[in-house]
Protein backbone atom coordinates (compact mmCIF):
# COMPACT_ATOMS: atom_id res chain seq x y z
CA UNK A 1 0.00 0.00 0.00
CA UNK A 2 1.64 3.20 -1.11
CA UNK A 3 1.67 6.31 1.42
CA UNK A 4 1.01 9.46 0.39
CA UNK A 5 3.48 12.92 2.17
CA UNK A 6 0.98 15.73 2.32
CA UNK A 7 2.02 18.41 4.49
CA UNK A 8 -0.90 20.37 4.59
CA UNK A 9 -2.12 17.39 6.62
CA UNK A 10 0.80 17.48 9.35
CA UNK A 11 -1.15 18.93 12.13
CA UNK A 12 -3.78 15.83 11.69
CA UNK A 13 -0.98 13.69 11.30
CA UNK A 14 0.71 14.92 14.98
CA UNK A 15 -2.93 14.81 16.13
CA UNK A 16 -3.49 11.03 15.44
CA UNK A 17 0.12 10.28 16.57
CA UNK A 18 -0.49 11.88 19.82
CA UNK A 19 -3.27 9.91 20.30
CA UNK A 20 -1.95 6.37 19.38
CA UNK A 21 0.90 7.13 21.58
CA UNK A 22 -2.03 8.00 24.46
CA UNK A 23 -3.41 4.50 23.56
CA UNK A 24 -0.41 2.42 23.43
CA UNK A 25 0.51 4.15 26.52
CA UNK A 26 -2.77 3.05 28.49
CA UNK A 27 -2.32 -0.89 27.03
CA UNK A 28 1.21 -0.96 28.22
CA UNK A 29 -0.19 0.04 31.61
CA UNK A 30 -3.27 -2.21 31.60
CA UNK A 31 -1.11 -5.55 30.51
CA UNK A 32 1.55 -4.82 33.03
CA UNK A 33 -1.10 -5.01 35.57
CA UNK A 34 -2.86 -8.05 34.61
CA UNK A 35 0.16 -10.07 33.10
CA UNK A 36 3.05 -8.83 34.93
CA UNK A 37 2.87 -11.69 37.34
CA UNK A 38 2.85 -14.42 35.34
CA UNK A 39 4.76 -13.34 31.95
CA UNK A 40 7.01 -15.73 30.66
CA UNK A 41 10.26 -13.65 29.52
CA UNK A 42 13.42 -14.91 27.80
CA UNK A 43 16.61 -13.32 28.68
CA UNK A 44 19.36 -14.34 27.08
CA UNK A 45 17.68 -17.08 24.96
CA UNK A 46 16.51 -18.50 28.71
CA UNK A 47 12.93 -18.02 29.40
CA UNK A 48 11.98 -17.37 33.19
CA UNK A 49 9.10 -15.96 34.47
CA UNK A 50 9.03 -12.33 36.01
CA UNK A 51 6.94 -11.88 39.71
CA UNK A 52 4.82 -9.44 40.38
CA UNK A 53 7.70 -7.88 41.91
CA UNK A 54 10.69 -8.47 39.45
CA UNK A 55 11.31 -6.25 36.66
CA UNK A 56 7.96 -5.50 35.08
CA UNK A 57 6.44 -4.54 38.15
CA UNK A 58 9.55 -2.12 39.27
CA UNK A 59 8.42 0.15 36.70
CA UNK A 60 7.39 3.28 38.22
CA UNK A 61 8.25 6.03 35.87
CA UNK A 62 5.25 8.38 34.97
CA UNK A 63 2.76 7.22 32.21
CA UNK A 64 4.50 10.25 29.55
CA UNK A 65 8.10 8.09 29.80
CA UNK A 66 7.06 4.54 28.94
CA UNK A 67 7.43 5.48 24.99
CA UNK A 68 11.24 5.90 25.67
CA UNK A 69 10.82 1.94 25.28
CA UNK A 70 9.77 2.39 21.85
CA UNK A 71 12.82 4.42 21.05
CA UNK A 72 15.32 1.42 21.49
CA UNK A 73 16.45 0.20 17.85
CA UNK A 74 19.03 -2.09 18.84
CA UNK A 75 17.74 -5.71 20.09
CA UNK A 76 17.94 -6.32 23.79
CA UNK A 77 17.60 -10.07 23.49
CA UNK A 78 14.50 -9.76 25.42
CA UNK A 79 11.30 -11.21 24.83
CA UNK A 80 7.36 -11.25 25.83
CA UNK A 81 6.41 -15.10 24.94
CA UNK A 82 3.18 -15.38 23.73
CA UNK A 83 2.79 -18.32 26.53
CA UNK A 84 1.30 -16.41 30.13
CA UNK A 85 1.79 -18.73 32.66
CA UNK A 86 -1.02 -18.82 35.16
CA UNK A 87 0.02 -21.29 37.99
CA UNK A 88 2.90 -21.35 40.47
CA UNK A 89 2.99 -25.13 39.86
CA UNK A 90 3.21 -25.61 35.80
CA UNK A 91 6.77 -24.03 35.99
CA UNK A 92 7.33 -27.78 36.87
CA UNK A 93 6.74 -28.88 33.81
CA UNK A 94 9.56 -26.63 32.25
CA UNK A 95 13.18 -28.63 31.62
CA UNK A 96 15.41 -26.43 32.53
CA UNK A 97 16.70 -24.33 35.50
CA UNK A 98 18.46 -21.23 35.82
CA UNK A 99 19.92 -18.57 38.80
CA UNK A 100 17.70 -15.45 39.17
CA UNK A 101 21.63 -13.93 39.81
CA UNK A 102 23.28 -14.86 36.95
CA UNK A 103 19.99 -13.05 34.39
CA UNK A 104 21.32 -10.02 33.22
CA UNK A 105 20.44 -8.03 30.04
CA UNK A 106 22.50 -8.03 26.59
CA UNK A 107 23.13 -5.04 26.29
CA UNK A 108 26.71 -4.85 23.94
CA UNK A 109 24.50 -3.88 20.66
CA UNK A 110 22.13 -1.20 22.87
CA UNK A 111 23.38 2.68 21.69
CA UNK A 112 23.85 4.87 24.63
CA UNK A 113 21.16 6.89 24.12
CA UNK A 114 19.02 3.98 24.19
CA UNK A 115 20.70 2.72 27.52
CA UNK A 116 19.65 6.40 28.38
CA UNK A 117 16.23 5.73 27.87
CA UNK A 118 16.37 2.63 29.59
CA UNK A 119 17.63 4.17 33.19
CA UNK A 120 14.12 5.06 33.97
CA UNK A 121 14.17 1.29 34.61
CA UNK A 122 15.33 0.47 38.58
CA UNK A 123 16.30 -2.70 37.55
CA UNK A 124 18.05 -1.90 34.08
CA UNK A 125 20.75 -4.32 33.82
CA UNK A 126 20.01 -7.05 36.57
CA UNK A 127 16.85 -9.20 36.74
CA UNK A 128 15.18 -8.92 40.48
CA UNK A 129 15.75 -11.36 42.86
CA UNK A 130 12.59 -11.97 43.30
CA UNK A 131 12.32 -14.16 39.82
CA UNK A 132 10.42 -17.31 40.17
CA UNK A 133 13.19 -20.00 39.75
CA UNK A 134 13.31 -23.65 38.39
CA UNK A 135 13.76 -26.65 40.01
CA UNK A 136 17.01 -28.07 39.78
CA UNK A 137 17.23 -31.31 37.68
CA UNK A 138 18.52 -33.93 39.46
CA UNK A 139 22.28 -34.59 38.95
CA UNK A 140 21.64 -38.67 38.56
CA UNK A 141 18.82 -39.87 36.29
CA UNK A 142 17.88 -42.54 38.74
CA UNK A 143 17.45 -40.54 41.21
CA UNK A 144 14.39 -37.74 39.54
CA UNK A 145 12.85 -36.58 42.78
CA UNK A 146 15.36 -36.72 45.19
CA UNK A 147 15.48 -33.39 47.36
CA UNK A 148 19.22 -31.84 47.60
CA UNK A 149 21.83 -32.68 49.92
CA UNK A 150 19.80 -35.27 50.78
CA UNK A 151 21.21 -38.95 50.15
CA UNK A 152 19.92 -41.42 47.70
CA UNK A 153 18.04 -44.32 47.96
CA UNK A 154 20.01 -46.94 46.57
CA UNK A 155 17.89 -49.81 48.24
CA UNK A 156 17.21 -50.88 44.74
CA UNK A 157 20.98 -52.15 44.11
CA UNK A 158 22.23 -55.31 44.38
CA UNK A 159 24.77 -57.52 43.82
CA UNK A 160 23.42 -58.63 40.40
CA UNK A 161 22.82 -54.73 39.79
CA UNK A 162 25.24 -52.91 41.00
CA UNK A 163 25.70 -49.19 42.71
CA UNK A 164 26.16 -46.85 39.83
CA UNK A 165 30.36 -45.25 39.73
CA UNK A 166 28.30 -41.69 40.47
CA UNK A 167 26.57 -43.05 43.64
CA UNK A 168 29.38 -44.82 45.24
CA UNK A 169 29.83 -44.13 49.13
CA UNK A 170 33.04 -42.02 50.45
CA UNK A 171 36.19 -44.96 50.40
CA UNK A 172 36.30 -47.07 53.63
CA UNK A 173 38.53 -49.95 54.69
CA UNK A 174 37.95 -52.31 57.73
CA UNK A 175 41.61 -52.65 58.47
CA UNK A 176 44.12 -52.04 59.65
CA UNK A 177 42.47 -51.81 63.15
CA UNK A 178 41.60 -54.56 65.53
CA UNK A 179 38.31 -52.59 66.10
CA UNK A 180 35.77 -53.36 62.99
CA UNK A 181 33.93 -51.15 60.67
CA UNK A 182 30.43 -50.72 60.59
CA UNK A 183 30.03 -49.24 57.10
CA UNK A 184 29.58 -51.83 54.02
CA UNK A 185 30.76 -52.23 50.41
CA UNK A 186 28.36 -50.96 48.16
CA UNK A 187 25.69 -53.17 46.36
CA UNK A 188 27.82 -55.16 43.46
CA UNK A 189 31.33 -54.09 43.79
CA UNK A 190 34.16 -55.96 45.16
CA UNK A 191 37.19 -54.59 48.61
CA UNK A 192 40.35 -56.50 48.69
CA UNK A 193 41.38 -55.97 52.39
CA UNK A 194 45.32 -57.61 53.12
CA UNK A 195 48.05 -57.76 54.89
CA UNK A 196 51.46 -57.76 52.57
CA UNK A 197 53.13 -59.45 55.59
CA UNK A 198 52.99 -59.72 59.55
CA UNK A 199 55.47 -60.89 61.98
CA UNK A 200 54.76 -62.26 65.66
CA UNK A 201 57.34 -62.34 68.45
CA UNK A 202 56.23 -63.33 71.91
CA UNK A 203 58.51 -64.23 74.40
CA UNK A 204 57.00 -63.06 77.58
CA UNK A 205 54.44 -65.90 78.57
CA UNK A 206 53.54 -68.47 81.19
CA UNK A 207 54.73 -71.19 79.84
CA UNK A 208 57.75 -69.62 78.83
CA UNK A 209 58.24 -70.67 74.96
CA UNK A 210 59.65 -68.21 72.52
CA UNK A 211 57.71 -68.06 69.23
CA UNK A 212 58.30 -66.33 65.87
CA UNK A 213 55.73 -66.55 62.98
CA UNK A 214 55.30 -64.94 59.84
CA UNK A 215 52.27 -64.30 57.47
CA UNK A 216 52.18 -63.27 54.02
CA UNK A 217 49.42 -62.54 51.81
CA UNK A 218 46.05 -62.81 54.43
CA UNK A 219 43.44 -61.59 52.34
CA UNK A 220 39.97 -60.60 53.30
CA UNK A 221 37.75 -60.73 50.11
CA UNK A 222 34.47 -58.52 50.56
CA UNK A 223 31.54 -58.16 48.48
CA UNK A 224 28.58 -56.09 48.79
CA UNK A 225 25.24 -58.28 48.46
CA UNK A 226 22.70 -55.60 49.20
CA UNK A 227 22.85 -51.76 49.52
CA UNK A 228 23.40 -52.27 53.75
CA UNK A 229 24.98 -56.10 53.36
CA UNK A 230 28.52 -57.46 52.45
CA UNK A 231 29.58 -60.98 52.93
CA UNK A 232 33.43 -61.18 53.55
CA UNK A 233 36.08 -64.48 53.26
CA UNK A 234 39.20 -64.17 54.83
CA UNK A 235 42.12 -66.90 53.76
CA UNK A 236 45.17 -67.80 55.65
CA UNK A 237 47.07 -67.74 52.72
CA UNK A 238 50.48 -68.89 54.16
CA UNK A 239 51.68 -68.93 57.34
CA UNK A 240 55.24 -69.80 59.11
CA UNK A 241 55.54 -70.73 62.80
CA UNK A 242 58.36 -71.36 64.94
CA UNK A 243 58.28 -72.54 68.40
CA UNK A 244 61.21 -72.94 70.96
CA UNK A 245 60.40 -74.41 74.05
CA UNK A 246 61.87 -74.26 77.81
CA UNK A 247 63.32 -77.28 76.85
CA UNK A 248 65.77 -76.00 74.00
CA UNK A 249 63.29 -77.72 71.83
CA UNK A 250 62.19 -76.95 68.59
CA UNK A 251 59.22 -76.55 66.36
CA UNK A 252 58.03 -75.48 62.78
CA UNK A 253 54.70 -75.39 61.51
CA UNK A 254 54.45 -73.86 57.57
CA UNK A 255 51.34 -73.62 55.60
CA UNK A 256 47.69 -72.64 54.72
CA UNK A 257 45.37 -71.22 57.67
CA UNK A 258 41.95 -71.59 58.74
CA UNK A 259 39.63 -69.56 56.50
CA UNK A 260 36.99 -67.68 57.68
CA UNK A 261 33.21 -66.04 56.27
CA UNK A 262 30.67 -63.79 57.35
CA UNK A 263 28.67 -61.00 56.99
CA UNK A 264 28.36 -57.39 57.82
CA UNK A 265 25.14 -55.68 58.16
CA UNK A 266 24.81 -51.62 58.62
CA UNK A 267 21.69 -50.96 60.70
CA UNK A 268 22.23 -46.99 60.19
CA UNK A 269 24.81 -44.21 58.95
CA UNK A 270 26.24 -45.78 55.62
CA UNK A 271 24.88 -42.96 53.25
CA UNK A 272 26.36 -40.05 55.75
CA UNK A 273 26.39 -38.76 59.35
CA UNK A 274 27.96 -38.28 62.40
CA UNK A 275 27.40 -41.92 64.00
CA UNK A 276 26.68 -45.41 62.12
CA UNK A 277 26.33 -48.98 63.70
CA UNK A 278 26.36 -52.49 62.34
CA UNK A 279 26.99 -56.05 63.00
CA UNK A 280 29.39 -58.06 61.80
CA UNK A 281 29.15 -62.14 62.10
CA UNK A 282 31.76 -64.53 61.79
CA UNK A 283 32.27 -68.52 61.53
CA UNK A 284 35.93 -70.35 61.18
CA UNK A 285 36.08 -73.19 59.44
CA UNK A 286 39.12 -75.48 59.93
CA UNK A 287 41.22 -75.38 56.98
CA UNK A 288 44.75 -75.42 58.10
CA UNK A 289 47.82 -77.33 57.58
CA UNK A 290 50.43 -78.94 60.05
CA UNK A 291 48.30 -77.94 62.97
CA UNK A 292 48.38 -74.47 62.30
CA UNK A 293 44.97 -74.33 64.14
CA UNK A 294 43.01 -75.85 66.78
CA UNK A 295 40.77 -78.00 64.38
CA UNK A 296 37.71 -76.65 65.06
CA UNK A 297 34.46 -75.13 64.28
CA UNK A 298 34.31 -71.08 65.81
CA UNK A 299 32.26 -68.06 65.63
CA UNK A 300 31.68 -64.81 66.61
CA UNK A 301 29.39 -61.80 66.65
CA UNK A 302 30.59 -57.66 67.02
CA UNK A 303 28.68 -54.80 66.98
CA UNK A 304 31.46 -51.65 65.58
CA UNK A 305 29.96 -48.00 66.38
CA UNK A 306 31.52 -45.10 65.03
CA UNK A 307 31.28 -41.64 65.63
CA UNK A 308 32.52 -38.37 63.70
CA UNK A 309 34.00 -36.14 66.37
CA UNK A 310 34.57 -33.52 64.01
CA UNK A 311 36.35 -33.03 60.52
CA UNK A 312 39.61 -34.84 61.70
CA UNK A 313 39.03 -36.51 64.63
CA UNK A 314 37.27 -39.70 64.90
CA UNK A 315 35.72 -42.26 67.25
CA UNK A 316 35.31 -46.17 66.97
CA UNK A 317 34.12 -48.69 69.46
CA UNK A 318 33.33 -52.37 69.23
CA UNK A 319 31.99 -54.83 71.73
CA UNK A 320 31.75 -58.37 70.45
CA UNK A 321 31.39 -61.92 71.74
CA UNK A 322 32.78 -65.17 70.25
CA UNK A 323 32.32 -68.58 70.78
CA UNK A 324 35.87 -70.51 71.19
CA UNK A 325 37.02 -73.82 71.52
CA UNK A 326 38.85 -74.66 74.82
CA UNK A 327 42.93 -75.63 75.08
CA UNK A 328 42.52 -77.82 77.55
CA UNK A 329 39.88 -79.91 76.32
CA UNK A 330 37.18 -80.28 73.56
CA UNK A 331 34.33 -78.15 75.56
CA UNK A 332 34.00 -74.27 74.00
CA UNK A 333 33.79 -71.12 75.93
CA UNK A 334 32.57 -67.46 75.66
CA UNK A 335 34.65 -64.86 74.54
CA UNK A 336 34.11 -61.49 75.23
CA UNK A 337 36.19 -58.87 72.96
CA UNK A 338 36.58 -55.15 73.29
CA UNK A 339 38.26 -52.14 71.94
CA UNK A 340 38.24 -48.60 71.19
CA UNK A 341 39.96 -46.45 68.43
CA UNK A 342 40.66 -42.89 67.65
CA UNK A 343 41.29 -41.98 64.38
CA UNK A 344 42.80 -38.38 63.00
CA UNK A 345 43.51 -37.54 59.54
CA UNK A 346 46.63 -35.51 58.91
CA UNK A 347 45.90 -34.60 55.25
CA UNK A 348 42.98 -35.38 53.37
CA UNK A 349 45.20 -39.00 52.63
CA UNK A 350 47.46 -38.97 55.54
CA UNK A 351 45.74 -40.53 58.50
CA UNK A 352 46.93 -42.02 62.01
CA UNK A 353 45.14 -44.06 64.33
CA UNK A 354 45.49 -44.80 68.04
CA UNK A 355 43.76 -48.01 69.75
CA UNK A 356 43.36 -49.90 73.13
CA UNK A 357 41.90 -54.07 72.61
CA UNK A 358 40.97 -56.44 75.33
CA UNK A 359 39.61 -60.25 75.06
CA UNK A 360 39.01 -62.46 77.77
CA UNK A 361 37.22 -65.98 78.03
CA UNK A 362 35.13 -67.65 80.31
CA UNK A 363 37.29 -71.17 80.07
CA UNK A 364 38.63 -71.56 83.69
CA UNK A 365 42.45 -70.24 84.09
CA UNK A 366 42.27 -67.73 81.24
CA UNK A 367 43.97 -64.48 81.17
CA UNK A 368 43.39 -61.37 79.60
CA UNK A 369 44.66 -60.15 76.64
CA UNK A 370 45.72 -56.41 76.26
CA UNK A 371 47.15 -54.32 73.38
CA UNK A 372 47.86 -50.78 71.84
CA UNK A 373 47.52 -50.77 68.68
CA UNK A 374 48.79 -48.06 66.41
CA UNK A 375 49.37 -47.09 62.56
CA UNK A 376 49.43 -44.86 59.66
CA UNK A 377 47.14 -45.36 56.47
CA UNK A 378 47.81 -43.12 53.03
CA UNK A 379 45.31 -42.86 50.45
CA UNK A 380 47.39 -43.63 47.07
CA UNK A 381 44.47 -43.43 45.07
CA UNK A 382 40.54 -42.62 44.75
CA UNK A 383 40.49 -46.90 45.72
CA UNK A 384 43.31 -47.83 47.07
CA UNK A 385 45.12 -47.54 50.39
CA UNK A 386 48.29 -48.56 52.04
CA UNK A 387 48.70 -48.68 55.81
CA UNK A 388 51.48 -50.24 58.09
CA UNK A 389 51.78 -50.37 62.18
CA UNK A 390 52.05 -52.40 65.17
CA UNK A 391 50.37 -54.19 67.90
CA UNK A 392 52.46 -54.46 71.16
CA UNK A 393 51.07 -56.41 73.81
CA UNK A 394 49.86 -55.03 77.43
CA UNK A 395 49.62 -58.49 79.48
CA UNK A 396 51.40 -61.53 79.27
CA UNK A 397 49.02 -63.46 77.30
CA UNK A 398 49.19 -61.32 74.61
CA UNK A 399 51.63 -61.10 71.64
CA UNK A 400 55.02 -58.79 72.44
CA UNK A 401 55.26 -57.39 68.95
CA UNK A 402 53.25 -57.54 65.91
CA UNK A 403 54.30 -55.09 62.80
CA UNK A 404 52.62 -55.36 59.52
CA UNK A 405 52.29 -53.73 56.27
CA UNK A 406 48.82 -54.01 53.95
CA UNK A 407 46.93 -52.52 51.69
CA UNK A 408 42.89 -52.34 50.86
CA UNK A 409 41.59 -51.95 47.16
CA UNK A 410 38.05 -51.29 45.91
CA UNK A 411 36.77 -52.18 42.58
Amino acid sequence: MAHSHNHGQEPTNYNRAFIISVALNTGFVVIEAIYAPGLTVALADQPTTIGAKGLISQHTAAPNTLPQLTSVTQPLNLQVQSQVVTEQHNLTQLSYSVKASDLQFDTTSVSAQDLHNLSYFPATNKVSEAVTQQPNQPENPSQPNRPENSPPDKSQYNLFNPTPRELLRSFNSGRPSKTDTPFTVDAGHFQLEADFVTYTRDVNNSDGTDTKAFQIFIPNIRVGLLNNVDFQIQLQTYNNVRTKFQDSTEEEQSGYGDTTVGLRINFWGNEGGKTAFGMVTSIKFPTNQDNLGNNAIEGGLTFPFALQLSERWNLGMQTGFALNRNNADSGYNVGFVNSVIVGYSITEKLGTFFELFTDITTEAGSELVATFDTGVTYLLAENLQLDAGVNIGLTQAADDFNPFVGFTVRF
